[in-house]
């Protein structure tokens, strides 16, 4: 089973059909069985509905500022057709980044798809960087301000997705097997409400 498949399924259980992580983890684990660390940190990052609705405000500012984004450089690709005098490639790219990038980002808030925040901060800080190297570009009022809403978009995509990971804990849980003591590793989700063991080493993942 791929990542792919892995954060597919995590997704379906948790998000979709309002599972908890660790009945979810514990499902995959038994079908996969691999790299139990690996698994717990793809699965971790599949935010909860209930995770989801906490941040609720701040998806909201989320979404208005892309909106605010994608109107701004809607106005530049509308200026660069009216000028005619802008190569293909820069118009590709301002299509790009000011129009695809900021909907990917809309998309990831309202679908909990939290993999997407990652590609759409690193997206955006590219096209800063990109902006910066320009060499006729000034620090005028005017351009300091239609940059605020980029950057306030890129912390929160930074932010948000630490802010709905679901915290799990490695233990190490020890139990007689044909009269010797074995170790076995599992995986604890903060979502997890049974008691656990009592003769555990604990080591936060999370």
């Amino acid at each position: 089973m791929t990542k792919k498949q892995i954060r597919k399924r995590a997704y379906q259980g948790i998000y979709k059909e309002g599972r908890t992580h660790q009945e979810v983890f514990d499902e995959i684990r038994s079908e996969y069985g691999k790299d139990l660390e690996a698994t717990a940190e793809i699965v971790s990052k599949v935010p909860s509905r209930q995770k989801q609705e906490s941040l609720k405000i701040w998806r909201v500012v989320f979404i208005a500022v892309l909106a605010i984004l994608i109107i701004l450089r809607s106005l530049g690709v509308w200026a660069l057709m009216e000028s005619g005098g802008a190569q293909r490639s820069v118009f590709i790219i301002a299509l790009f980044f000011g129009l695809i990038v900021p909907v990917l980002g809309i998309i990831a808030a309202l679908t909990a798809r939290a993999e997407f925040y990652y590609t759409v901060g690193a997206l955006l800080t590219l096209s800063i960087l990109r902006s910066f190297g320009q060499r006729d570009i000034q620090f005028e009022p005017i351009v300091l301000i239609a940059m605020t809403p980029v950057v306030i978009s890129i912390i929160l995509a930074f932010v948000l997705p630490i802010k709905l990971k679901t915290k799990y804990t490695l233990r190490i849980v020890k139990e007689e097997v044909n009269n010797k003591i074995v170790s076995r590793s599992e995986c604890i989700f903060e979502d997890f409400t049974s008691p656990g063991s009592e003769d555990v080493l604990d080591t936060n993942l999370g």
